[in-house]
């Protein structure tokens, strides 16, 4: 899957909100199912852990990269 903003945008949407039965197409990836999407509204404790954690080992990697 490419890291394009519409990525982004669909996996924001299904970690931060409550939406119901919605699709997805222009991921740049070929889906082979017709299947609705849910958000899991995860609380903001939750999604700051997990972004912070992403966000903390990819500016560990790129230290360690640049070293």
């Amino acid at each position: 899957m490419a890291y394009t903003q519409r990525m982004f945008s669909s996996t924001f949407r299904i970690m931060e909100s409550l939406d119901e039965h919605f699709y997805e197409f222009d991921l740049d990836v070929c889906y082979d199912y017709h299947w609705p999407l849910h958000g899991f509204g995860l609380p903001d404790e939750v999604l700051k852990k997990i972004y912070r954690e992403n966000a903390r080992q990819v500016y560990q990697r790129a230290r360690h990269n640049a070293a």
